[in-house]
């Protein structure tokens, strides 16, 4: 419903400009104001815009009997818009219910706990803070302008500098948390320009970093996965636990390896299965005594544009690839774009798997399908469709892959 409010009220943006337009010629007509040129008047008729929305906001405050007065030099055109302004105000009280019942929810279902009391209201503001902008965002969503929708998710108590700090490892204090229960999996269906080494078989289930820096690492053992179940026709989920304890130097941490850091480790030692050395989310001492189940020969790299990531992944399999994965803080289906997204090679820092590619006719744009390690219950089921063709969140500038 506050989505709906939000729809109209994005709906009568339009219809705003023509509105204060009428009511400026009136305002004119009214009182015989005349300017010395086009400029003065184009300055007078922005302050007139802002007076007029400030005069809307007052009134509809003034209706729902939180101010004693009203304003405005005329009220009969812009009823309908103080009546959306009035509903969403309407919505202001039931907003807080609402978003204490998410609250609520969002403990619950990512084990939250806080240290104190203090540092739990300061995360219910970050928290009321995100969920309006997932509002926001989702109302322009269904007006079709914007490709992606948002969602709560793990990180929806941390403003997106301190996830763009913790993708980083810069150190952001550790939010005690457990993984809520996995849903369904998810299905991709192919169809027009589709291809999917997930649908192949050849992908396996997503991981979760939780609070280490260690996609790099789940995006190596995605890429050594789908490589060992193409060559040998099956496969185990191989440990990136190993890799954040061997690969990264002691004294190290999660934040300190890279993907072909962790390619060459394999290359000189092998790799376990994850079920002989499982994930515990922290660097710890290097306990690599089990056999390995894979090792690899080479690394490929020098892919550094969509068309040789389109080359490798048709040709080879799943591929691993840095983003930049920031603004990705809220993602929860569609196809991402944003503006916000950077090529920068200094903020392609987080490491994912690019497991196939895709074609949305719903809004006709061809999308990477790249699975994430931030659980099941962030994306779609763990993954995210990024735009193709636009090197989004710099994809195809950092990707590489190693042979068997």
């Amino acid at each position: 419903m506050k989505v709906l409010i939000l729809v109209l009220a994005y709906a009568f943006l339009g219809a705003e400009a023509s509105s204060s337009r009428h009511q400026w010629k009136q305002f004119k007509s009214n009182f015989g104001v005349r300017y010395e040129n086009l400029a003065e008047e184009r300055h007078r008729y922005q302050i007139f815009q802002d007076n007029l929305r400030k005069i809307e906001e007052h009134n509809a405050r003034y209706q729902l009997g939180l101010e004693t007065y009203y304003m405005g030099w005329i009220k009969v055109k812009v009823t309908m818009k103080v009546l959306i302004l009035v509903l969403a105000y309407a919505f202001l009280g039931a907003e807080a219910s609402s978003s204490r019942h998410q609250w609520k929810q969002f403990k619950s279902n990512f084990g939250v706990r806080y240290e104190n009391l203090a540092e739990e209201r300061h995360r219910y503001q970050i928290f009321q803070d995100n969920l309006r902008k997932i509002e926001e965002h989702n109302a322009r969503y269904q007006l079709g302008l914007e490709t992606y929708y948002m969602g709560v998710n793990q990180f929806s108590d941390m403003t997106q500098r301190e996830f763009g700090q913790m993708l980083r490892g810069k150190g952001v204090a550790a939010l005690n948390r457990t993984p809520a229960a996995r849903p369904a999996r998810r299905l991709h269906k192919q169809g027009r320009d589709d291809f999917d080494w997930e649908d192949k078989g050849a992908v396996l289930d997503v991981g979760d970093q939780g609070d280490c820096q260690a996609g790099w690492a789940f995006s190596a053992t995605g890429a050594l996965e789908g490589l060992s179940i193409i060559k040998m026709g099956f496969g185990y989920q191989l440990s990136a636990q190993q890799l954040v304890d061997c690969a990264v130097p002691e004294g190290g941490s999660c934040a300190d390896g890279d993907i072909e850091t962790a390619f060459k480790y394999v290359i000189a030692n092998g790799l376990t299965r994850q079920a002989d050395y499982p994930y515990t989310g922290v660097k710890g001492k290097c306990n690599a005594t089990k056999e390995s189940f894979v090792t690899a020969k080479t690394i490929v790299k020098g892919i550094n544009t969509e068309d040789d990531l389109e080359r490798a992944m048709f040709s080879h399999g799943p591929v691993s690839a840095y983003i930049d994965g920031e603004p990705l803080h809220q993602y929860q289906g569609g196809v991402f774009q944003s503006k916000a997204c950077s090529m920068n090679e200094t903020r392609l820092t987080h490491g994912v798997l690019v497991v196939g590619y895709g074609f949305d006719d719903s809004i006709d744009m061809v999308f990477w399908n790249v699975k994430n390690s931030w659980g099941e219950n962030w994306g779609e089921q763990g993954y995210v469709k990024i735009l193709k063709n636009t090197n989004m969140c710099g994809i195809g500038k950092k990707a590489l892959f190693p042979n068997l």
